[in-house]
């Protein structure tokens, strides 16, 4: 059986998942890791602050340096042999844009504040937290590519346990405004952990400019910028508007369940990590029908965590949190379904990616993300917090299906049918109405776990039932 596994089509892709994984279990794991100490010690208005902190790094660390590293891995798989100095010309674009942005921010610091309805003094952790995830981000820019999981898993880990032990030391030891310690261990770690990034990113630069690299920037880097911030405000924005209308405390709460939900990219972004590298060798070597093999499978992997997640996400976050925080609770499943399409998503996106044409998926998330603003400024004011995952559901299902029939019809690229992830849909559709309807109780219950363990057995048979039956027939 090992040695069928070893020979089967995917087992490269997850032996790196599973350092992907472990990343990815990392990465969030600065908020998942953190939430236990956090819901404790913190108001439910102090986390609001701490996500809404959060989310205007993910913007901004895209928006003040203008992607200019957003083609080093892009760039790689050209094969060319002067990927050194377009990594290093890359790296000298964004550090000018990232000074200049800075200069600007340091000028409007307290109109800035005010505009993003965050204190004054978090505004002097912004600065550098947005630098190290600008370095975060080029080093997986660098990495992924070359497929060294192990030196992104090593880096991640280390983030995460030391952040989260100087966390819970800076916070006990603060009298008020105990979120500061959570921004003062971020900035700490992350800035060591940067040092140490950029020094192994140096090993691969090598100065000296080509023409083409400007242009290969601007065609590919700039044209991608709304992509890569509609995708930000698509997971970001909605918490930002519950804080402008709802205030800081209804704003941690969302973001508390949003963060539970989002445990189901972990599953995805591990898999899409490690695959993507072989999704462009099987473009390069012409084999559609293997990307969509791999497709149907992984989606499967996929359906399987959102249903483990939709199932007992709440005794999850009851076990993680306070009490205060119990009321946010019965969104997880809506945010997770949210996500499940979003790791559907790049099955079929990347094919406009491959064909460069970064303009198309700006285009389709800029309109998805702006349908998302549309509807949290009009539902949220009306129907609360609620409203934000109904609306981040429905924007993440358009995509989906958009970027498919973009894929399909306009540019006429290999394309992974719907039918491939009719099961997995199914699957998690079957799950939610179970949750819903029999399950949506916040009162604990062994026998309410059983038939849960039940349900999910039942769904996994359910999922994998093709590979099952080949087995079997075997």
């Amino acid at each position: 059986m090992l040695e069928k596994i070893k020979k089967s089509p995917f087992y490269e892709t997850l032996v790196h998942s599973k350092d992907y994984f472990t990343v990815t279990l990392a990465n969030e794991g600065l908020k998942f890791l953190s939430i236990p100490i956090l819901t404790y010690l913190l108001s439910t208005a102090d986390y609001g602050i701490l996500n809404i902190f959060g989310s205007w790094v993910s913007i901004l660390s895209v928006l003040i340096v203008f992607n200019l590293n957003g083609a080093i891995s892009r760039y790689y798989y050209e094969f060319t042999k002067d990927y050194s100095y377009f990594l290093g010309f890359s790296l000298i674009l964004t550090a000018a844009a990232f000074g200049i942005s800075t200069f600007f921010i340091l000028i409007f610091r307290n109109t800035l504040a005010q505009w993003m309805e965050l204190p004054d003094m978090v505004m002097f952790f912004l600065i550098p937290a947005i630098l190290f995830e600008v370095i975060n981000l080029t080093f997986r820019q660098v990495y992924q590519p070359i497929k060294d999981t192990k030196r992104i898993r090593k880096y991640s880990i280390g983030t995460v346990y030391l952040t989260f032990g100087l966390t819970v030391l800076l916070i006990l030891l603060r009298e008020d405004t105990k979120y500061i310690g959570r921004l003062q261990a971020l900035v700490v770690v992350s800035g060591f952990y940067s040092i140490v990034k950029m020094r192994d990113v140096f090993k691969y630069v090598k100065f000296g400019y080509r023409q083409r690299f400007l242009s290969y920037i601007t065609r590919f880097s700039i044209p991608n910028i709304p992509y890569l911030l509609s995708g930000a405000i698509l997971s970001q924005f909605d918490r930002i508007i519950i804080n402008h209308h709802m205030g800081n405390s209804e704003a941690g709460l969302y973001s508390f369940a949003y963060n539970i939900g989002m445990l189901q990219l972990m599953v995805s972004n591990a898999i899409h990590n490690a695959w993507t590298p072989k999704y462009y060798e099987h473009m390069h070597a012409d084999k559609g029908d293997l990307i969509v093999i791999n497709a149907s499978f992984f989606s499967r992997i996929m359906a399987l965590g959102a249903c483990v997640l939709i199932l007992f996400g709440m005794e999850l976050g009851k076990i993680l949190s306070s009490s205060t925080y119990h009321a946010s609770l019965y969104l997880i499943p809506w945010i997770v379904i949210g996500h499940f399409f979003v790791g559907l998503s790049p099955f079929n996106k990347n094919a406009i990616i491959h064909a460069k044409k970064t303009y198309i998926t700006a285009a389709m998330t800029l309109g998805a993300g702006m349908i998302n603003v549309g509807l949290n400024v009009w539902l949220i004011p009306r129907f609360g917090s609620v409203a934000a995952a109904y609306s981040t559901l429905f924007c993440y299902l358009l995509l989906f299906l958009t970027e498919f029939l973009v894929s399909k019809y306009l540019l006429k690229k290999i394309t992974v049918p719907l039918r491939a992830f009719g099961v997995p849909t199914l699957a998690v559709v079957i799950c939610t109405l179970l949750f819903y309807f029999l399950f949506n109780t916040t009162e604990w219950n062994l026998l309410l776990i059983v038939a849960k363990a039940g349900s999910l057995f039942m769904l996994s048979l359910l999922i994998f039932y093709k590979e099952i039956k080949n087995q079997l027939i075997k």
